[in-house]
Protein backbone atom coordinates (compact mmCIF):
# COMPACT_ATOMS: atom_id res chain seq x y z
CA UNK A 1 0.00 0.00 0.00
CA UNK A 2 2.87 2.39 0.73
CA UNK A 3 4.30 1.86 -2.75
CA UNK A 4 1.02 3.03 -4.28
CA UNK A 5 1.04 6.24 -2.23
CA UNK A 6 4.68 6.89 -3.12
CA UNK A 7 3.93 6.27 -6.81
CA UNK A 8 0.97 8.65 -6.77
CA UNK A 9 2.99 11.32 -4.96
CA UNK A 10 5.91 11.05 -7.38
CA UNK A 11 3.48 11.09 -10.34
CA UNK A 12 1.82 14.27 -9.12
CA UNK A 13 5.18 16.01 -8.65
CA UNK A 14 6.40 14.94 -12.10
CA UNK A 15 3.17 16.09 -13.76
CA UNK A 16 3.41 19.45 -12.04
CA UNK A 17 6.99 19.98 -13.22
CA UNK A 18 6.19 18.80 -16.76
CA UNK A 19 3.13 21.04 -17.04
CA UNK A 20 5.18 24.04 -15.91
CA UNK A 21 7.76 23.32 -18.60
CA UNK A 22 5.06 22.89 -21.26
CA UNK A 23 3.48 26.20 -20.28
CA UNK A 24 6.85 27.95 -20.64
CA UNK A 25 7.35 26.38 -24.08
CA UNK A 26 3.87 27.43 -25.21
CA UNK A 27 4.47 30.98 -23.96
CA UNK A 28 7.73 31.13 -25.88
CA UNK A 29 6.29 29.56 -29.06
CA UNK A 30 2.56 30.40 -29.18
CA UNK A 31 2.18 28.82 -32.63
CA UNK A 32 2.40 25.38 -30.98
CA UNK A 33 -0.99 25.97 -29.38
CA UNK A 34 -2.67 26.67 -32.72
CA UNK A 35 -0.90 23.80 -34.50
CA UNK A 36 -1.96 21.33 -31.83
CA UNK A 37 -5.62 22.00 -32.66
CA UNK A 38 -4.95 21.38 -36.36
CA UNK A 39 -3.07 18.16 -35.60
CA UNK A 40 -5.92 16.86 -33.42
CA UNK A 41 -8.36 17.72 -36.22
CA UNK A 42 -6.28 15.92 -38.87
CA UNK A 43 -5.89 12.85 -36.67
CA UNK A 44 -9.61 12.86 -35.90
CA UNK A 45 -10.48 12.97 -39.60
CA UNK A 46 -8.01 10.16 -40.25
CA UNK A 47 -9.57 8.11 -37.46
CA UNK A 48 -13.05 8.58 -38.89
CA UNK A 49 -11.92 7.80 -42.45
CA UNK A 50 -10.01 4.70 -41.34
CA UNK A 51 -13.36 3.18 -40.38
CA UNK A 52 -14.35 3.11 -44.06
CA UNK A 53 -10.99 2.78 -45.82
CA UNK A 54 -8.75 -0.12 -44.79
CA UNK A 55 -5.76 1.40 -46.60
CA UNK A 56 -5.49 4.01 -43.81
CA UNK A 57 -4.65 1.23 -41.35
CA UNK A 58 -1.31 0.34 -42.96
CA UNK A 59 2.18 0.87 -41.59
CA UNK A 60 3.15 3.23 -44.41
CA UNK A 61 0.16 5.47 -43.66
CA UNK A 62 1.08 5.47 -39.98
CA UNK A 63 4.60 6.58 -40.87
CA UNK A 64 3.30 9.35 -43.13
CA UNK A 65 0.97 10.73 -40.45
CA UNK A 66 3.69 10.41 -37.80
CA UNK A 67 5.99 12.42 -40.05
CA UNK A 68 3.33 15.09 -40.60
CA UNK A 69 2.72 15.42 -36.86
CA UNK A 70 6.44 15.57 -36.10
CA UNK A 71 7.05 18.23 -38.74
CA UNK A 72 4.02 20.21 -37.54
CA UNK A 73 5.42 20.40 -34.02
CA UNK A 74 8.98 21.17 -35.13
CA UNK A 75 8.00 24.11 -37.39
CA UNK A 76 7.19 26.54 -34.52
CA UNK A 77 10.70 26.22 -33.13
CA UNK A 78 12.05 27.80 -36.33
CA UNK A 79 9.55 30.66 -36.33
CA UNK A 80 10.34 33.55 -34.02
CA UNK A 81 7.83 34.68 -31.43
CA UNK A 82 5.93 37.75 -32.52
CA UNK A 83 5.61 40.38 -29.81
Amino acid sequence: MKIIFIGVFVGIIVMRVASTKFIKIIEEYPLINKISYYVIGILGIRFILSYWFDTLNSTSTDLIFSGIVTIAFIIPFFIKKTT
